[in-house]
């Protein structure tokens, strides 16, 4: 399997995993989700590691997730990824504000909502998600 393959199987199976989670949180990922790895947009001053589109972006309805290839291991892949998750089981619309803060919280994020930081539940979630997918190839 080539690289790129192997990298995006690995993204959606990080999905499939967080749904899993967020389930267990109270809350559910839409099925409208697409990801992939690619740079995201820049946002005036601000350099993403991540993006969620709206479905209005996209010509067949999807939430599409852009997940930057710079980062450097596979826990700040999937803290973005569950980041960019949360926008999608929200609506981009919320910012990072309202529901955004309150599914982001229940599934183990703390504050500051713009960068989301891993709590300890975030963080067992992670690692369980990595010793299911195993290791980002990359």
């Amino acid at each position: 399997m080539s690289t790129s393959i192997a990298r995006q199987q690995w993204v959606e199976n990080a999905v499939s995993a967080f749904r899993l989670h967020f389930i267990a949180c109270g809350w559910n990922v839409p099925d409208n989700v697409r990801i992939s790895v690619g740079i995201p947009k820049y946002s005036g001053h601000v350099k993403a590691v991540g993006q969620c589109w709206p479905v209005e972006a996209s010509s067949d309805g999807y939430y599409e997730i852009f997940c930057s290839p710079e980062q450097g291991t596979e826990e700040m892949h999937l803290e973005t990824i569950a980041h960019e998750l949360v926008h999608a089981t929200v609506g981009t619309a919320a910012g990072h504000k309202g529901e955004f803060r309150a599914c982001a919280l229940a599934i183990g994020f703390e504050s500051p909502m713009t960068t989301t930081p891993a709590g300890d539940r975030m963080k067992a979630a992670i690692k369980a998600i990595i010793n299911s997918i195993g290791y980002y190839p990359a």
